[in-house]
C-alpha cells in the first residue's frame, strides 16, 4: 500500500495534523508528498486541506 493510500483512510481532522506534520519536516520528500495530496479530491472540496496543502507549497 502506497502512503498516499494509507493516508486516504483517516478521517479530515487526522489527515489534516498528519498533512501538517508531514510539512513540518520540510524534506524533499515530505514536500513530494504534500505535491501529491493536490490530487486527492479533499484538496477540490475541504478547505482546510486545501489551506495546508497551499501552506507547505507557498501557494
Amino acid at each position: 500500500m502506497t502512503n498516499l493510500k494509507k493516508f486516504a483512510q483517516y478521517d479530515y481532522v487526522d489527515r489534516f495534523m498528519a498533512l501538517k506534520s508531514i510539512g513540518d519536516i520540510g524534506t524533499p520528500e515530505a514536500v513530494d508528498f504534500i505535491k501529491k495530496s493536490r490530487s486527492d479530491a479533499q484538496y477540490q472540496s475541504e478547505n482546510g486541506f486545501l489551506y495546508f496543502v497551499n501552506l507547505y507549497l507557498g501557494d
